[in-house]
């Protein structure tokens, strides 16, 4: 958060295919961190808690209450020691495209999240302090 201030514009594609926070009272499978199963007549909804009736690919995420910030790429040379892991989901090294096409860097100096750094540390610390 504190290193990484520079971000895509909120309506860019690479922006879609929001995680999901779900209650898992309420979902039956994930089939992935971005979609799941409900049980019957459950179902997704916005931060409007309007029902979601496209997939996530396919409507322009929301960013009016919550945000999720996906340090997807980080700075070249963090990125270029993953390559040779490839993805979670897939075998392979990753396509230097990759880093190309997600280190998007629209808008400069965001500090939203400052007011959440020290709070993270602390909550880190504790954490990791065992």
């Amino acid at each position: 958060m504190e290193h990484f201030k520079d971000h895509s514009l909120y309506d860019h594609n690479n922006n879609r295919g929001a995680k999901s926070i779900v209650n898992p009272r309420r979902v039956f499978y994930m089939t992935t961190a971005h979609m799941a199963e409900y049980f019957y007549g459950e179902y997704s909804v916005n931060t409007n808690k309007d029902r979601n009736t496209k997939a996530s690919v396919d409507r322009q995420a929301l960013h009016d209450k919550m945000r999720y910030n996906h340090y997807a790429c980080k700075s070249f040379e963090e990125f270029s020691s993953r390559i040779e892991n490839g993805r979670v989901f897939s075998p392979g090294k990753l396509p230097i495209d990759e880093f190309y096409n997600r280190d998007r860097n629209e808008i400069k100096n965001d500090t939203i999240m400052d007011k959440y750094i020290q709070k993270v540390k602390d909550n880190l610390k504790l954490r990791f302090e065992r």
